[in-house]
C-alpha cells in the first residue's frame, strides 16, 4: 500500500518533474514528514471508501468497515480538507518546483487518487484481505487522522531508507531535517 502511494504521487508529479533542470532530474525531490503525511490524509477518505465497497460481500455484516466505515471515511475528509494546503506544498516538491513554489489546487485534484489507487489493486483482494484490512481500520478508529497521516509518513520513511528501499526507484524521498 505504502507503495502504491508513492507510485501515485510520482504519477501526479511526473508532468511537471519533466520540465526540472538537469541537475534536478538526477536527484530525487524530497518532502518533509509532515508533507508527506498530508499527500496520505488527502487519500484516504477515498481509499477507506474504496476498500468498504470492494469487501462489503466478503465481510460479515457486523464487519467494523460495514458499521464505520462511512464514519471513517467523513473523518477522514474533514481532515484531508484541512491538509489541502500542505498537500499542494509536497505536490510541488514532487514535481520538482522550488522551495517556495506551491501547485495550488493540486491536492483538490488528486483527492480521488485514494479510490482509483484501490480500484487498480483491487482485484487481489480477497475474503483474507478484506478482513486484515477491516481489523487494521478498526484498530486505527481511535487515532486522529493527523496522527495516523504521520505515522504512514513514517513508515514510508523507514522503507525509504531501508537497505531494500534505497534499491527502488522511488519517485521521492523524505527530506532529512536541517540543523
Amino acid at each position: 500500500m505504502l507503495t502504491a502511494v508513492a507510485a501515485w504521487a510520482a504519477i501526479a508529479a511526473t508532468g511537471a518533474h519533466a520540465q526540472t533542470s538537469v541537475k534536478n532530474a538526477t536527484e530525487k525531490p524530497c518532502v518533509t514528514e509532515q508533507e508527506a503525511g498530508a499527500f496520505v490524509v488527502l487519500m484516504l477518505p477515498g481509499m477507506v471508501r474504496g476498500v468498504t465497497r470492494m469487501c462489503t460481500k466478503m465481510l460479515p455484516k457486523d464487519a467494523y468497515l460495514l458499521t464505520s466505515g462511512k464514519a471513517l471515511a467523513a473523518r477522514f475528509e474533514a481532515a484531508a480538507e484541512k491538509s489541502k494546503p500542505l498537500a499542494d506544498r509536497a505536490i510541488a516538491r514532487m514535481s520538482g518546483a522550488g522551495d517556495d513554489e506551491v501547485i495550488a489546487g493540486g491536492a483538490s485534484a488528486l483527492a480521488p487518487m485514494g479510490e482509483l489507487m484501490l480500484a487498480s489493486a483491487g482485484k487481489k483482494l480477497d475474503v483474507a484481505g478484506c478482513g486484515k484490512i477491516n481489523r487494521a481500520l478498526q484498530l486505527i478508529d481511535p487515532l486522529p487522522a493527523e496522527n495516523l497521516s504521520e505515522l504512514i509518513a513514517m513508515l514510508i520513511d523507514l522503507g525509504l531508507s531501508s537497505d531494500k528501499g534505497r534499491d527502488k526507484d522511488a519517485p521521492f524521498a523524505i527530506c532529512k531535517p536541517s540543523r
